[in-house]
């Protein structure tokens, strides 16, 4: 019988204190299931929002999660992970909320390092997003908010046609 998976939403995160998710990186990083789902809510619309990490912040979540368990350093892939999970998508941002948000003009420094996260990743970005290499410039630039002093971001990139982003690593302004 063929393993059913589910998305990640903030209800199953809340109930297993996240080691559900935990255990799915785990899995997914032994190649023993798909990328895991999350889904979230897009406050705008009310749809759902479906969204992934990159391989490379998977992997980063479970290193933070093991400094944090031993160190009380915080995950800050945990921590823009449950942002993410419990405010959802907001649009753009007028200053002081948590959530994903549209990325502006004016965010030249996260737009560069986006860019290079584009490049890096073009072959997930296309497979994870179900797009064709020519809407890769259809997509828009998005990112993580969450308190973090020194202005780190998780960037990513929104198929708005399918409503599933992919996250591919940290920016900073």
């Amino acid at each position: 019988m063929k393993k059913k998976y589910h998305y990640f939403t903030p209800d199953t995160h809340r109930n297993s204190n996240g080691s559900s998710f935990e255990d799915a990186i785990d899995e997914y990083l032994e190649n023993e299931r798909p990328v895991p789902v999350s889904r979230t809510i897009n406050q705008i619309t009310q749809q759902d929002i479906f969204f992934t990490f990159s391989d490379e912040l998977m992997e980063k979540y479970k290193r933070d999660e093991k400094r944090h368990l031993y160190k009380r350093d915080e995950n800050h892939v945990r921590k823009a992970y449950e942002v993410t999970l419990k405010y959802g998508f907001r649009g753009f941002s007028s200053g002081g909320k948590n959530g994903i948000f549209y990325m502006r003009r004016q965010d030249t420094p996260l737009l560069e390092d986006l860019d290079r996260l584009v490049k890096k990743h073009k072959k997930y970005i296309i497979e994870d997003l179900a797009i064709e290499e020519k809407q890769l410039d259809d997509l828009k630039p998005v990112k993580i908010v969450w308190h973090s002093p020194n202005g780190e971001r998780i960037a990513g990139t929104f198929n708005e046609s399918n409503n599933r982003i992919i996250f591919l690593g940290f920016v900073n302004y």
